[in-house]
């Protein structure tokens, strides 16, 4: 499908006609990222991150000692 990029305010914008939106569950409101990948510019909703989708990222190879950089700043038990 074709569309024109107009402009707004200060902005350029895109009509996405209500039948494509529909289809891939787009609404008011939704949240997109927009990015440039291989010279195209590409709209898809935002993911949604929950803790435990985070943490379920976590691993041993990407986990880190503890790190201190000094002593305590009060009446800190070390």
């Amino acid at each position: 499908m074709q569309t024109t990029v107009f402009k707004s305010g200060n902005s350029l914008a895109v009509r996405i006609p209500a039948q494509m939106a529909e289809n891939v569950g787009l609404d008011n409101g939704t949240a997109i990222e927009i990015f440039v990948e291989d010279g195209d510019i590409r709209i898809r909703r935002s993911k949604k991150y929950t803790l435990e989708s985070l943490l379920a990222l976590v691993k041993p190879e990407n986990r880190h000692e503890e790190v201190f950089s000094d002593g305590p700043k009060g009446n800190e038990i070390w």
